[in-house]
Parts: C-alpha cells; sequence; structure tokens
C-alpha cells in the first residue's frame, strides 16, 4: 500500500502542476486575444487615416494641376507680351 499511496501522491502533484499550466495557457490565450483586438482596432485606424490621406493627396495633385494650367497661362501671356 505504500507503493500505491506514493504513486497517488505523484499524480496528484502531476495534477496539480498541469491545472497550473492549464491556468496559465487561459491566461495567456486571454492576453493574446486581447493584443489580438488591439491590433485590429489599430488597423482599422490606419485604415481610415490612410483613406484620409489618400483623400489629401488627391486633393494636393488637383491644385497642383490647377496651378500647373494657371502658370502655363500666365507664360502664354508673357510671351504674348513680349511680341
Amino acid at each position: 500500500t505504500k507503493g500505491i499511496i506514493v504513486e497517488l501522491n505523484q499524480v496528484k502533484t502531476e495534477v496539480k502542476s498541469l491545472l497550473r499550466q492549464n491556468k496559465q495557457l487561459a491566461w495567456d490565450k486571454a492576453c493574446l486575444e486581447r493584443q489580438l483586438e488591439l491590433e485590429r482596432a489599430e488597423n482599422q485606424c490606419l485604415a481610415i487615416e490612410k483613406q484620409q490621406l489618400n483623400h489629401q493627396k488627391n486633393i494636393l495633385a488637383g491644385k497642383l494641376r490647377q496651378k500647373h494650367i494657371e502658370t502655363q497661362s500666365l507664360l502664354t501671356e508673357i510671351e504674348a507680351l513680349k511680341m
């Protein structure tokens, strides 16, 4: 019976160890899930920011085209005045 008691104590110790490991793994999983949620939210923010920057870029490109047209028009007027 001593051998059985020793084995039972070893099993009890192993079970406690496995329960601790399981608890730690559950905690780690919860932390990783939270981190994933935060990263997804950050990605959404970055996607919105990218859209806004593209919109601003398009506005600036339009203004640049307009300035180019105005510059060409002024150069044409200057050339006409030189004649």
